[in-house]
């Protein structure tokens, strides 16, 4: 059996994953893979079937590449700029195995005019979790206010890198494009914490993010 990864070229240099990642809803497929020192490719498709799909900023596919997870890094996105493109090609979905495997390459760009061509895709035996968001006993909830509306989070994930815990909830973008980013350290306990050293928080709202201050 091939080992778990994810992998691409970043502007030409490797970037790996060992343990990638993906979350299966009845409409939508989000992958992750985060490698060692903090830089992701996050892949979102609105789908969940095997096929080849295009990254356009009306579609619901796209694709994003954060290069520090753990520093509040602003992203770059194919969504950023009507140049962004790129596609996917989901090749096995395994029901059995719950795993994904296929190919990708996209270019994202960032607000202040960076680019990133990723390029070379792969991901081998990604695993996958199946979430019904219709279902009663479903559990994981991440909410947040903002002007007196409060909003669930559609996609949401967590990951530990060598260096931070990262926690992430963002609305569908087609309803509004807010999202919020949390930071901790590895070693964080439960509780109360405050802002300030090792955890941070950043909101995003359209292509502008603010940092949390308290």
């Amino acid at each position: 059996r091939e080992l778990v990864s994810m992998y691409g070229l970043i502007n030409g240099s490797n970037r790996r994953s060992a343990d990638p990642t993906a979350v299966i809803s009845d409409s939508r497929i989000k992958m992750t893979g985060i490698s060692g020192n903090g830089q992701a490719i996050i892949i979102t498709l609105n789908a969940k079937q095997v096929g080849e799909y295009t990254f356009t900023p009306t579609n619901g596919h796209y694709a994003e590449f954060i290069p520090n997870m753990a520093s509040g890094t602003e992203r770059f996105s194919t969504l950023n700029d009507e140049s962004g493109s790129g596609y996917v090609r989901l090749s096995s979905l395994n029901t059995e195995t719950k795993t994904l495997g296929g190919e990708f390459a996209f270019t994202a760009y960032r607000n202040d005019g960076g680019v990133k061509n990723v390029t070379e895709g792969k991901f081998t035996n990604v695993p996958y979790t199946y979430y019904d968001f219709g279902d009663d006993v479903y559990t994981n909830v991440f909410s947040y206010g903002t002007g007196g509306t409060i909003w669930s989070a559609i996609d949401i994930y967590a990951n530990k890198t060598d260096t931070a815990m990262v926690v992430y909830g963002a609305c569908d973008r087609s309803v509004s494009w807010q999202s919020i980013t949390l930071r901790l350290p590895t070693n964080i306990t439960t509780g109360r914490h405050d802002f300030g050293n090792d955890i941070s928080a950043t909101f995003q709202l359209g292509f502008n993010n603010f940092q949390a201050t308290e």
